[in-house]
Parts: C-alpha cells; sequence; structure tokens
C-alpha cells in the first residue's frame, strides 16, 4: 500500500498527471468497461486453448507421478479465491500503476527526449527486466543474504514476473488501458497464490521417479507446440486490440 500512496503523491501533487493520461478515469462509461472485459475474456479463452495441449503431452508422458500427485494437489485453501479484490487493489493497482503506467510512460518519454528511437522491444524488455528484480527482496533474508534454497525458486520468480511484464506492456501499448491490466494482474496473483498453496501438500519425493527419456520425450512432443504458442501469444495483444477496436494501436 506503501506504493500507492507513493506514487499518488507523485503523480498527482508532484507531477500533476491525471490518471487519465494512463487509460484510468473516474467515471469511465460502461461500454470500455465492457471493452475492456471483452478483451480480458477472449485473452483467457486463448490462452487456455494453447496451454491445453501442453497438458495433454504432460499428461502422457508424466502420468506415473501425476496419477499419485493430483490427489495431493487438491487445495484446501480455496478460500484464496476470493483474494481476488485486495490482490486487484493491492497489488494489481500499484505494480500496474508503477510499471506500465508511470514508469513505462517515462521511458518513452526519455526516449524521445533523447534523439534516439529506441527500438520498442527494446523499452519493453528493459521494463520487464525491472520488473522481475522487483520481486528479489521476497528470497533475502536479514543481512541481504540470499539462502542457497531460496536461489532457484527466486530465479524462476523473476523469470515469470518478468515474463509476464513483457506480455503485460504488449497489452498495454496496443489498448492504452490500465484497467485491464489491473484485473489480470489481480486474477494472476489470486491464481497463482491458490495453485502456489497446492504445492504445500505435496511429497517433492515422488519427482525423484522422473526418468531422463520421459524428460527428452516431454521435450521432443512439446517443443513445436510451445514454439507456435508463444508466437500466437506475442501476436494476442494486437489481434485482440485490432478485433475490439482500441484506438491507440502501434
Amino acid at each position: 500500500m506503501s506504493i500507492i500512496f507513493f506514487l499518488l503523491f507523485q503523480i498527482f501533487l508532484v507531477e500533476q498527471i491525471s490518471l487519465s493520461h494512463y487509460g484510468l478515469k473516474a467515471r469511465a462509461p460502461w461500454a470500455e468497461w465492457k471493452q475492456d472485459l471483452k478483451y480480458i475474456g477472449y485473452l483467457f479463452l486463448i490462452v487456455i486453448i494453447m496451454v491445453i495441449p501442453l497438458l495433454l503431452i504432460a499428461l502422457f508422458v508424466f502420468f506415473p507421478q501425476i496419477e499419485l500427485v493430483l490427489p495431493q494437489m487438491i487445495s484446501p485453501n480455496a478460500i484464496l479465491l476470493i483474494s481476488f479484490p485486495f490482490q486487484t487493489i493491492a497489488v494489481g493497482i500499484s505494480e500496474e500503476l508503477m510499471f506500465r503506467g508511470y514508469l513505462h510512460e517515462n521511458l518513452k518519454e526519455f526516449d524521445k527526449k533523447s534523439n534516439k528511437k529506441s527500438h520498442f522491444y527494446m523499452l519493453i524488455i528493459f521494463n520487464s527486466f525491472l520488473f522481475g528484480l522487483f520481486h528479489i527482496p521476497w528470497y533475502i533474508e536479514p543481512g541481504w543474504i540470499i539462502p542457497p534454497e531460496n536461489l532457484m525458486p527466486m530465479i524462476a520468480r523473476v523469470s515469470f514476473t518478468g515474463a509476464f511484464g513483457f506480455f503485460a506492456c504488449l497489452i498495454y501499448e496496443y489498448t492504452g488501458s490500465l484497467r485491464i491490466l489491473i484485473l489480470i494482474h489481480g486474477l494472476w496473483n489470486t491464481l497463482g497464490a491458490f495453485i502456489g498453496s497446492s504445492f504445500l501438500y505435496i511429497d517433492f519425493t515422488i519427482f525423484d521417479t522422473i526418468l531422463i527419456d520421459q524428460i527428452i520425450l516431454f521435450g521432443a512432443l512439446a517443443f513445436v507446440p510451445l514454439i507456435i504458442g508463444l508466437i500466437l501469444l506475442l501476436k494476442t495483444p494486437k489481434f485482440l486490440a485490432k478485433k475490439l477496436e482500441y484506438q491507440i494501436l502501434i
């Protein structure tokens, strides 16, 4: 919450910028909300369709392990699903306003003033890199120490959040609306918290039974669907923006 107050102070009082500059309006008409909700619905539908082949391949290759793990992942923490309003307000608003709104817009403004028109993706990559690094403090303990057991989870989280930030920047560039990202971010964190809680009940020794042949087979079968899915995913933000007739298009 402190981030929200700092940003509001900086944006409103110091720089006197209206939130409408970031695609946020105090009283947005229902037509705009409807457009954004359609965008989010289509986006999640497309993502689900892209993920299904990978899940089926994983089920086929790792069925012995999944058969044992799946019952353990039925988390009793379904109550976490109702954390969506909190995730949206406390995390979605602060992080999206900070990174995809304020930081991204200032990076583009600096790029214009420097008379060096950076490549479109370079600004997005830099923004996403900073967004990933922003999540490192979760794994630092007193004395600025990163314990060895925290290293791999930290790398995984920085990578995932960086990838999310990259995709979020694309959506913002093609729609000009932070509302979409705030809602997606809240939903993403809510599902992440729920799924993450499920792993607390898993007996990870089951994964010791995974054979190298299974890993090779999964890589071979999943490589083409994964590459195709990533390419389509990168094109989806612009495709949906055109389909739903957003005005701000790159």
